[in-house]
């Protein structure tokens, strides 16, 4: 079994590199956590430790260039910019409105003291995920009469949806920041699993079936999603003023 993390140096800076061990793991991936900006390795089952020794140390150059280089995502402001169903809105504080959160006119209202705006925002998107999300998969599982347990919601890194042999279908709550194009897609992804729990030709047509054509949605999540919706600090870090 892998080690749970690797220690290696890079540019004379000591780094501790979480492994991850996914069973369906192919290869070796080192990727940025896009939350954390901190590099994380995944391998597959049984991988030795000497293999992931020899691999982060031939993948310095990269660390140095991506890992030191970039900066970690800042907390967000007052006046930044948030997506809800792919719209830009702007964040707005207002400490003598009640407590909560409202989009109106373009606009995020978060109401009441600053400093648990951060938890009032990640709050208000997690319910919003609930409410637009949970419809869609349950619509989508019965137009192809397929058994649906339950649609639950959570912050993954690398997964925006998975569906279980359970027919448990998990979801990704940042899914709410995307274009509504994009949600649709993803639920009838999840969906399709219910009936079928590959990536067949079959399951294909299953998604196209409820969803039309797919194919410039699943980009936008390979090429956009990471840099629009993963690097908001929004249920980690602080919003401030």
């Amino acid at each position: 079994m892998p080690p749970p993390h690797i220690n290696i140096t890079v540019d004379g800076q000591p780094v501790e590199v979480p492994v991850v061990v996914h069973t369906r793991a192919r290869r070796m991936i080192l990727r940025l956590d896009p939350r954390t900006h901190m590099p994380r390795l995944t391998c597959p089952p049984r991988t030795p430790e000497r293999a992931l020794i020899r691999f982060l140390e031939d993948s310095r150059t990269w660390l140095a260039a991506e890992w030191l280089v970039r900066p970690p995502a800042k907390p967000l402001t007052a006046g930044d910019d948030v997506m809800l169903h792919g719209q830009p809105h702007r964040l707005i504080f207002d400490e003598r409105a009640r407590r909560g959160v409202r989009a109106e006119h373009g606009e995020l209202v978060v109401g009441g003291p600053a400093d648990m705006a951060a938890m009032r925002l990640a709050k208000y998107l997690k319910a919003e995920a609930r409410k637009t999300l949970t419809p869609m998969v349950q619509g989508y599982a019965g137009a192809l009469g397929a058994r649906l347990a339950g649609v639950r919601f959570g912050d993954t890194v690398s997964r925006w949806g998975s569906c279980s042999a359970k027919a448990v279908v998990r979801l990704n709550w940042r899914l709410v920041m995307a274009p509504p194009a994009v949600q649709r897609y993803v639920a009838a992804h999840e969906a399709a699993h219910l009936r079928e729990m590959n990536h067949s030709p079959k399951f294909w047509a299953l998604v196209e079936e409820l969803v039309g054509p797919w194919k410039a949605e699943r980009k936008w999540l390979r090429s956009e999603a990471a840099r629009r919706l993963m690097t908001l600090p929004i249920g980690r870090g602080s919003v401030s003023k």
